[in-house]
């Protein structure tokens, strides 16, 4: 058992990979999750390139559901960066939303609030009504709900809507400082 032919056996797969996954970026209408082969060659390739902006667009044009857990670990970790907001943006559009609930929701404060600065990058409808429920919902803590009050400023379609919960009176009172 050669340790060294392992490791360019793994090189050789890896480049081989890396070739095939090119290949399917530049064709239209591919399903790889239909086919079993395609799917395990993309699952493998991006397990060797977890954390990067390759992985989070590759989830993204694929529509890769089945790691969830990582892009809401991305988002909870990197949550102003590219990588985090994309994850956060994947995670809302493929119905990911209960993996970013489960992170905000979590032991975790920190993980939490970065949590939600990644949504509030986002900036879209999905993230913008995902920080509305938190912010209404008086059984979540006060540094959650206010978290997700700066998570909302962070766009101007979250300013508007803050602006007119404050007009309108509809602001929650614990957060309207």
């Amino acid at each position: 058992y050669n340790v060294q032919s392992v490791r360019s056996d793994d090189d050789a797969l890896a480049a081989q990979d890396a070739t095939k996954i090119q290949i399917l970026k530049r064709l239209d209408n591919v399903d790889v999750n239909a086919n079993p082969k395609l799917k395990a060659l993309v699952l493998r390739h991006l397990a060797r390139n977890k954390g990067t902006e390759e992985y989070v667009d590759l989830v993204d044009q694929f529509d890769i559901r089945d790691v969830h857990d990582e892009l809401a670990t991305l988002a909870a970790t990197r949550p102003t960066d590219n990588v985090g907001v994309k994850a956060a943006r994947i995670l809302l559009r493929l119905d990911g939303r209960d993996h970013l609930l489960k992170t905000i929701d979590g032991q975790d404060a920190a993980a939490a609030l970065n949590t939600l600065t990644a949504v509030g990058h986002v900036g879209d409808k999905a993230a913008n009504d995902l920080l509305l429920n938190i912010i209404n919902d008086t059984s979540r803590s006060v540094p959650v709900r206010g978290g997700a009050v700066r998570a909302l400023a962070t766009s101007g379609a979250g300013q508007k809507t803050l602006l007119a919960m404050v007009e309108t009176e509809k602001m929650p009172p614990l957060l309207a400082p």
